[in-house]
């Protein structure tokens, strides 16, 4: 990625030679300097270093320009005021650059191997317009004030804190129309922001963990065409606070840990395998489109361990998901949702005893249509109790119904079809109570039969409401 001339081309100069180029106002290039170089004063308003390479160098000047060009380096310490910084095909993957107390009105790095920047983290900085291009760093941290930040075009940072306050941040890939851009990678990405009204922007990258902290200021977040294995948001984004998801597929986990968000807004994006996790979590409204959502209940929970607030958690997060998704008229996913809250609070009181009211309803909800999501199963719990109650009446019958010897086929077909018919019968809830007078029933086969009506009248009322899940509201 980086070309940088050899080594063997520099010129090993002392600190003093290195004073006597710079009060020339010459250009610095191709000189090697071991020892430790202080600047504190200069007869120029420009300084450039091109093909260098230092043991440390500090700065401490006022510039109007300040260039590090195809240098290599231990250590880098800037401060002072400077217009333009410029780092520019840099290759000192183990090279360390820190600033404090630095004005800079625009920083640039393009095509640089560093290994770690470190920005404002003792003393302030304020900087109006910071970009980067196609560089790779293993550690950036910006601490201050920042007014613009802008990544552009394969960057790689491995790991990235933002700790300040910051009105813009773009994370984005431009270039001209047939041009192949390289995505930008982040692998943890901390994110505070402490400016009144603020955004973080991210397209077409890739980030391996999100971390984000609300400030109780008005934070915009948005990510399109992201790739993110893990995305966690916490405290408050302010009264007018909004993260906004679009087209992001492949996410692992989204989280919300004590977040208050106003508006969260999902698009185009397959969360079918996302964890979704929300835990004393407030939104004041939700809204997506064109979302395909799991309907693995296991993918709604929160961090806690204890499991009754876990379960109790994921219902109030299944719950509101419902609820946005009945404002939005999106009847599809407001029925997923309602089945798996259902769920979601069965678990939840699944320590109390197995006669509970509740207990008892959901488990029958559960079999007869899964929360009104399937009419097969409807069909299946009406047939099942229908044969579950018809059988043992014929063995309470006073004349025998049949035997279990072997006539002829003709017996077994004649016994067959009368059973059959017999069965028919049953299954309709207003049959005549005395269907089976011709085989001299029992009192207590009457008593049965009313028990099998009302299950059975409840098994068609669940095959029905599951056959018209898309029409309710």
């Amino acid at each position: 990625m980086i070309s940088i001339s050899e080594e063997s081309s520099l010129q090993k100069i002392t600190v003093q030679e290195l004073f006597d180029i710079i009060d020339s106002k010459k250009q610095i290039r191709d000189i090697e300097v071991f020892e430790e170089v202080f600047i504190t004063t200069i007869n120029s308003h420009s300084l450039n270093f091109f093909n260098c390479k230092f043991s440390k160098l500090t700065i401490l000047v006022k510039l109007e320009r300040l260039t590090i060009h195809k240098c290599d380096f231990e250590e880098i310490d800037i401060k002072g005021n400077i217009e333009n910084l410029s780092l520019i095909n840099i290759n000192s993957d183990t090279g360390i650059i820190r600033s404090d107390n630095i004005s800079v009105f625009d920083f640039h790095m393009n095509n640089c191997q560093i290994g770690e920047i470190i920005l404002g983290q003792i003393g302030n900085v304020s900087v109006d317009k910071f970009y980067c291009f196609q560089s790779y760093i293993k550690s950036l941290a910006l601490f201050g004030t920042f007014k613009k930040v802008f990544f552009n075009k394969g960057n790689h940072i491995d790991a990235f804190t933002i700790n300040g306050e910051f009105n813009d941040i773009q994370i984005i890939n431009l270039g001209l129309p047939d041009e192949e851009l390289a995505s930008n990678i982040f692998e943890d990405v901390y994110y505070q922001n402490k400016a009144e009204k603020n955004r973080l922007q991210i397209q077409n990258s890739s980030i391996t963990n999100l971390y984000s902290i609300g400030q109780r200021i008005d934070t915009y977040i948005e990510l399109t065409e992201v790739s993110c294995k893990k995305a966690t948001f916490i405290d408050d984004f302010g009264q007018n606070g909004r993260v906004k998801i679009k087209t992001c597929n492949g996410l692992s986990q989204i989280s919300f840990n004590s977040a208050n968000v106003a508006n969260l807004e999902i698009y185009n994006s397959n969360f079918s395998n996302t964890t979704f996790i929300s835990d004393q979590s407030i939104f004041e409204k939700i809204k997506w489109q064109s979302v395909e959502w799991s309907e693995d209940l296991e993918r709604y929970r929160n961090f806690e361990n204890d499991h009754v607030l876990n379960d109790s958690f994921r219902r109030e997060t299944l719950r509101t998901l419902k609820l946005n998704a009945q404002l939005q008229q999106d009847t599809v996913n407001y029925i997923r949702f309602h089945a798996l809250e259902q769920q979601a609070y069965k678990i939840q009181i699944k320590t109390k005893k197995w006669y509970d009211g509740d207990q008892i309803l959901l488990f029958l909800n559960t079999i007869s249509n899964n929360h009104g999501l399937s009419w097969k199963r409807g069909i299946l719990f009406s047939l099942g109790i229908g044969a579950l109650f018809f059988i043992p009446n014929l063995f309470l019958l006073n004349g025998p119904y049949w035997d279990f010897g072997w006539n002829n086929w003709s017996d077994f077909w004649r016994i067959a079809g009368t059973t059959i018919k017999l069965f028919s019968q049953s299954l309709y809830a207003a049959h005549s109570f005395d269907y089976l007078n011709d085989y001299n029933p029992k009192g207590i086969v009457f008593l049965f039969d009313l028990i099998g009506r009302i299950f059975l009248t409840y098994g068609y009322y669940q095959t029905i409401v599951a056959f018209r899940k898309f029409g309710r509201r």
